[in-house]
């Protein structure tokens, strides 16, 4: 378990029970506290949507067939014609 965004602010790790896997950026709490911007947002639903993993897309792909989950990153519908 790793602390809570409360826990990292005010750097009180007390129920810190593993290591943090990622090194977190120094302005983590402003970066935490930005809001989303549209385009962030348009990809954010369109991932729960989907229910694909949320990244880029070279990372998506990847991930996607590691896990059989293709079909989470093609586009819906019939196939266009002549493709």
């Amino acid at each position: 378990m790793w602390p809570s965004h409360r826990d990292r602010i005010e750097k009180s790790f007390y129920y810190l029970i593993d290591k943090v896997p990622t090194e977190i950026p120094e302005d983590w709490g402003k970066y935490v506290d930005e809001p989303l911007t549209d385009k962030e947002l348009e990809k954010l639903d369109r991932s729960i949507n989907r229910q694909s993993p949320y990244r880029d897309i070279e990372w998506q792909v990847r991930v996607a067939k590691e896990l059989g989950l293709e079909s989470t990153v093609r586009p819906w519908g019939r196939p266009r014609k002549g493709s």
